[in-house]
């Protein structure tokens, strides 16, 4: 506990304080919404933690949906932030309706790692001939990121698994071994309680955060060998800074760089999750 308030004051962010991940994040703003997850992001307002959720409706108005990490309720919606990028939507011969989204994507992914990973961001990327989502996973002692094809709901890749910074990276097998089973466990206590109340879902339970996994700072972006540098945003970016991205800024949108790829990307942080910002949320 000592520990844990001691990162807190210094703006650090411990993920076994999380009662949430980004698949519980995904599913609370679709049903918000009725609409589409795009993305899903983990960070901190004024010491509070939650993931910003993109949510797309029919006609590609994007509402922002801002879900509490801690206690799985909606701290804030705020409609009309973003537009998706018809003109690459129509260049792929896609519309909203043909994209699967988050929920669906974290199910596929879900199934090319061990059971110690848990869903923690997932961002979205438009090239050529392809719109895919990379979910991010974590564990107590690594990370691991696989992309999923949007229009097929097809892994396109799965990165290698990236040990964390510091000494959790120096853990031994045998605590490697212990952390594993202990998140299986926690799976399956998860899977029992939704058998036991007739729901079901994926990749969700009660602290499923709270097994071992230590300050978001120390986490590293797993590498994706099949992609050139940056084609998926990270940290502050919902877009990477180039022309053909899946957002359009909305006009008057005081963070519209935020969206429509042409903004200067931020600057990368010490970790790639639950940053301050100092600017709030969205």
């Amino acid at each position: 506990m000592q520990e844990t308030e001691q990162m807190n004051q210094t703006g650090g962010l411990n993920l076994s304080d999380l009662n949430v991940t980004a698949y519980e994040a995904a599913v609370i703003a679709q049903n918000e919404t009725g609409g589409t997850v795009l993305g899903v992001r983990l960070k901190q307002v004024n010491g509070t933690p939650g993931y910003e959720v993109l949510v797309a409706n029919e006609s590609g108005n994007v509402t922002g949906v801002v879900v509490d990490a801690t206690e799985a309720g909606v701290i804030q919606t705020q409609e009309n932030i973003a537009q998706l990028n018809q003109t690459v939507l129509e260049q792929q011969g896609i519309s909203v309706s043909d994209i699967s989204g988050a929920v669906s994507a974290i199910e596929t992914a879900r199934q090319e790692v061990g059971d110690e990973f848990v869903p923690i961001e997932v961002s979205i990327e438009a090239e050529p001939n392809f719109t895919g989502q990379q979910v991010t996973f974590v564990s107590p002692n690594a990370t691991q990121a696989v992309v999923v094809d949007l229009t097929n709901e097809t892994v396109v890749q799965v990165s290698d698994v990236t040990p964390v910074r510091g000494a959790e990276a120096q853990a031994t097998e045998t605590e490697q071994a212990n952390a594993t089973t202990q998140a299986a466990m926690t799976d399956a206590d998860a899977a029992a309680a939704r058998q036991d109340d007739g729901t079901q879902g994926c990749c969700v339970g009660d602290d499923e955060l709270s097994h071992g996994f230590g300050d978001a700072s120390e986490y590293v972006s797993p590498t994706l060998t099949g992609f050139e540098d940056n084609v998926f945003a990270e940290d502050d970016e919902f877009d990477t800074a180039d022309a053909y991205g899946p957002f359009t800024g909305v006009e008057d949108n005081e963070d519209e760089g935020l969206f429509d790829g042409e903004g200067e990307e931020e600057e990368e942080a010490e970790g790639f999750v639950g940053e301050e910002d100092e600017d709030g949320w969205f």
